[in-house]
């Protein structure tokens, strides 16, 4: 799914509402969710999930092309982890998966993210409609 195809999604949950609106609304969570990982803090939505920053320490690594050696710098990822809700949604035996690393296309500068020290909550309320 794309961003566009989320967008008309909610759109036609929502029924009476604009594309643009909406697209405005889904927007603004990404940025949210995308600023609290900046700021250090982790992002859990009840019954979906947790995204958290990671410290990952500079390590040798090998080209699998060339097989030379280089240093894989230091850095911050996001990970995300899956509520058990959301496991067993599409898991047959409910369990959750492991964590799921954001790295190559996710990756930060170290001085855009700090450690993650406080959460950013969403609720299911933050999401409510008029239809609730």
């Amino acid at each position: 799914m794309i961003k566009n195809q989320l967008i008309e999604a909610v759109r036609n949950r929502l029924g009476a509402v604009s594309s643009r609106e909406v697209g405005a609304y889904v927007q603004f969570v990404f940025e949210a969710i995308s600023d609290a990982l900046k700021d250090g803090d982790s992002v859990k939505i009840t019954n979906f999930g947790v995204w958290s920053t990671r410290d990952k320490k500079a390590r040798m690594g090998r080209n699998p092309k060339t097989c030379i050696a280089a240093e894989i710098r230091a850095r911050r990822v996001v990970k995300f982890r899956m509520s058990k809700v959301l496991a067993g949604r599409f898991n047959a035996d409910g369990s959750a998966c492991d964590v799921l690393e954001l790295d190559d296309d996710f990756d930060m500068e170290d001085d855009e993210l700090a450690v993650a020290e406080d959460d950013y909550e969403l609720d299911d309320e933050d999401f409510a409609t008029d239809e609730d």
